[in-house]
């Protein structure tokens, strides 16, 4: 495979790359168990790459905040009305690492690598909040005529150490339109709020993780994806997210 076309596959760090103006086209309407759902038309410069419909900040649980902090995440809230989703939800609280001595910080890491970060820390800066158990979904058009069709569904679990980053930087849709494949990125909490373990009998700990798998099992159950079979992408995290917590809830999920 060329190195052009891989570049075309994998995903970037780049918000919305394409158009995403005031004049957007809306998405079809898709229906969870919370409550319909409406996103956004990304539409390409390419002519090889078809529209993509995004759904930016899904819930797939319920906020962890007061006396859900430090607990296993809980089902998302209920709507009425056809919900909007074409904003990314906040990014989870986290400790950002600190690049300002340029000098040092290349003593760890190459030129490309500290590139990457400072433009990945423009995402992350902004709209911190413990209220941040959102997901996004990325996929090609369905069209209005014909039977809808089954597609894979890759779920990009972003890495960093589970102390910082964030599911919205990573711009699935050129992955969907060009692999025909429906992308989803995700958030969960990080550092202290996502990992803390006491001694008490009712911290557990791993929140973060059980994070995870509130999004898979939210994915596994949403007809609206109409997926044929299901992968976790992990970046950077796959020794922990490759462990019998996450093999054990792949596995109920069709393939």
């Amino acid at each position: 495979m060329s190195s052009r076309m891989r570049g075309m596959i994998f995903m970037t760090v780049a918000l919305l790359t394409w158009a995403l103006g005031e004049g957007a086209r809306n998405s079809r309407v898709v229906r969870t168990r919370q409550g319909a759902l409406q996103g956004i038309m990304l539409e390409p410069d390419s002519p090889l790459l078809g529209p993509v419909e995004a759904y930016l900040g899904v819930p797939y649980a319920a906020p962890p905040v007061g006396r859900l902090r430090f607990m296993p995440p809980g089902s998302p809230r209920s709507w009425d009305q056809v919900r909007r989703v074409t904003e990314f939800g906040s990014v989870c609280p986290q400790i950002i690492p600190d690049l300002s001595n340029e000098n040092e910080a290349l003593r760890f890491m190459t030129v490309g690598r500290m590139n990457y970060l400072k433009k990945l820390f423009l995402y992350l800066q902004r709209d911190q909040s413990e209220d941040c158990l959102y997901l996004n979904i990325y996929a090609p058009e369905m069209q209005s005529s014909g039977s809808p069709v089954r597609r894979p569904v890759i779920v990009f679990i972003h890495g960093e150490s589970y102390e910082w980053n964030s599911g919205n930087p990573y711009d699935g849709s050129v992955l969907a339109s060009y692999g025909q494949v429906i992308v989803i990125t995700i958030n969960y909490r990080l550092g202290l709020l996502g990992f803390l373990k006491t001694e008490e009998n009712n911290q557990i700990g791993n929140y973060g993780l059980l994070d995870i798998l509130a999004a898979l099992q939210w994915i596994q159950v949403r007809p609206c994806l109409q997926s044929s079979y299901f992968t976790p992408w992990d970046r950077q995290s796959n020794l922990i997210c490759v462990s019998p917590p996450l093999t054990v809830q792949c596995a109920v999920i069709e393939r």
